[in-house]
């Protein structure tokens, strides 16, 4: 599972709390706003071997921790 983590107070959210929280508090409902949610929030993972969270949205991508215990950077790797 994806989650978005709010860049300014930390807290991780999914994909729908986190458009409505932007949709809320950065939008304004302004259909011509140029700037996107990524400007917001940055984008987790839980690692599949540990449950930590790590950025990106490749479910596969081990956590930094897990990348130099294994020296792999995929969970199928192992």
């Amino acid at each position: 599972m994806v989650l978005f983590m709010n860049k300014e107070n930390g807290n991780v959210l999914t994909y729908k709390k986190m458009l409505e929280e932007w949709n809320e508090l950065y939008d304004g409902g302004d259909d011509t706003n140029p700037v996107g949610w990524d400007e917001y929030y940055t984008p987790l993972h839980q690692c599949k071997y540990c449950g930590e969270f790590t950025k990106g949205t490749d479910e596969d991508v081990l956590c930094k921790d897990c990348r130099m215990t294994f020296g792999h950077t995929f969970y199928s790797e192992l």
